[in-house]
């Protein structure tokens, strides 16, 4: 159960939304276990048309795997909490991912892209190390090239101190 008003709609005055839409009580679920196809997909976003014939929202961050234009899907649908009084479904899953690298099924049947991508984070972490302990060595020999200029200057000023030394004459004979 929803309450809401009515006004019509500002980019096309023919056609009425609702508006300040409030949710009486606490059913998220519309529908579950529904099924589609989905018909199409933008940046972040597409349709589905469901069994039913109507068109539904969707967003891809509620996607498992990525869905593309013509996968079957099966999918719930709830209120949206972006886009108040309008459904959208969520959860969905293509029946057609298995196929897609995207796929936890497509994972589980190439083992060997999941140490390939293990042993690029591991190469990864090696080069910042590296990177790190260039730093360091850099800073190193800084600090022993200071240390080295500061010895030249404390035996300079050492020999100063002692003054001329002092030397025997030679013996004439």
């Amino acid at each position: 159960m929803v309450k809401f008003t009515v006004e019509r709609r500002a980019s096309n005055p023919k056609q009425l939304q609702a508006k300040s839409v409030q949710f009486d009580g606490h059913q998220t679920f519309v529908q579950q276990n529904q099924k589609g196809e989905v018909k199409s997909v933008s940046s972040g976003h597409g349709f589905i048309v469901s069994d039913a014939g109507s068109d539904v929202f969707f967003r891809m961050a509620s996607c498992n795997g990525m869905p593309m234009p013509g996968d079957a899907v099966t999918f719930d649908v709830k209120w949206s909490e972006v886009r108040p009084g309008m459904l959208e479904a969520v959860n969905v899953c293509s029946e057609r991912a298995p196929d897609r690298p995207t796929s936890p099924v497509w994972k589980e049947k190439h083992p060997e892209i999941a140490v390939v991508k293990e042993f690029a984070t591991v190469v990864t972490q090696l080069a910042e190390r590296a990177e790190g302990a260039e730093a360091e060595v850099k800073t190193l020999a800084e600090k022993l090239e200071a240390a080295e200029k500061r010895i030249q200057e404390l035996t300079t000023e050492l020999e100063t101190l002692k003054g001329p030394t002092e030397q025997t004459p030679e013996r004439t004979r």
